[in-house]
């Protein structure tokens, strides 16, 4: 049906997750396409490639898809948005959940030592500080493609830690958990970042008895935690529809929800769809819960709009909320959880 009486146009190309071929494409799409805007497309180094033509062109650049704060930190005017909440910060959620929520003391960090992995790295090392009681007793980092974890599991064990912050993607998140159930370490508390474990199919990756007890976040809940929310049930619907036989979730979610908060901005723009009006739409977004995400907010100091999460759990073979939303102003580091207000 459109909005506000306009057509919507979707093009995309594949960039194939390789930076040269994403300069290309974000040119065609601009110089060659014309695209009002760009949405929603991942892969860190891509943007880190497209960057500075990006902002040269003052093209709209909507809720990409990476946590970096290289790219709101300092705001940049025409990038509006984070798709997924950001690295650093929900690294610092993480160490003040796992000592004041799960009274943990002694934290292992064990972390993906590449760009990705040096973000959450930086947040645990600088939220520690604000904690005199507890400690980082080891560092273990990894690589993306290590698909061995014995010796990494080992090391964790020798540490002896009351929490293991695990900050990397599904494959290694799993198994590392494997290597460490192997070995009986279970006690310790396994917290594992939000694109690591935010998705359904980490049960399979790492076995559903290995998985069950993980803690994780998330800037939403998944469908089977929200089954009876109707903006839930229209996307599996849509989904289920085009996919058959495919989870509905992780990154086809993810694109629904940028979508939803792409939509909105257009609506408020009304009839003067100039890029300066249409970017200044995201000013009146105030932790607004009209999508899927737990909450989007932008000011002129905060282009990240994904600043609120949950805490979830893996019971039962499914991927729970344990907490209310928590919020996180991205200029002052204070953490707010609504369980508590």
């Amino acid at each position: 049906g459109g909005v506000n009486g306009r057509q919507l146009k979707l093009i995309a190309y594949d960039d194939q997750y390789q930076p040269a071929q994403a300069v290309q494409t974000v040119k065609r799409l601009v110089e060659e396409d014309k695209v009002f805007a760009l949405l929603g497309s991942p892969c860190t180094p891509c943007h880190s490639a497209t960057k500075d033509y990006v902002t040269k062109a003052g093209i709209p650049q909507i809720l990409i898809g990476t946590g970096s704060r290289e790219f709101f930190d300092p705001p940049i005017a025409n990038y509006m948005g984070a798709g997924v909440f950001s690295y650093y910060l929900e690294a610092r959620v993480f160490v003040d959940y796992a000592v004041n929520k799960l009274g943990a003391k002694r934290l292992a960090l064990v972390y993906q030592n590449d760009d990705y992995g040096k973000e959450p790295y930086a947040g645990v090392k600088d939220a520690i500080e604000n904690y005199p009681d507890a400690e980082i007793v080891v560092e273990v980092p990894h690589l993306a493609t290590d698909t061995e974890f014995s010796s990494h599991a080992q090391k964790l064990a020798d540490a002896d830690p009351d929490a293991i912050l695990v900050f990397a993607t599904p494959s290694p998140a799993a198994n590392l958990k494997k290597a460490i159930h192997k070995i009986g370490l279970d006690e310790p508390h396994y917290i594992v970042a939000s694109v690591g474990a935010n998705d359904s199919n980490v049960f399979n990756l790492a076995g559903k008895d290995v998985w069950e007890g993980t803690y994780s976040g998330g800037s939403s809940l998944l469908p089977e935690a929200d089954p009876d929310n109707p903006d839930m049930q229209l996307f599996v619907e849509r989904f289920k529809k085009e996919y058959p036989n495919e989870l509905p979730s992780g990154s086809a979610m993810l694109g629904w929800m940028q979508g939803q908060v792409f939509e909105e901005a257009l609506k408020r723009a009304g009839d003067d769809l100039t890029w300066d009006n249409f970017l200044k739409t995201f000013y009146t977004f105030d932790n607004w819960d009209g999508s899927l995400f737990a909450g989007i907010s932008f000011s002129e100091d905060n282009h990240m709009g994904v600043t609120s999460m949950f805490i979830t759990q893996a019971q039962d073979g499914i991927i729970k909320p344990i907490t209310g939303v928590i919020t996180v102003d991205p200029n002052t580091m204070e953490i707010k959880y609504s369980d508590d207000e």
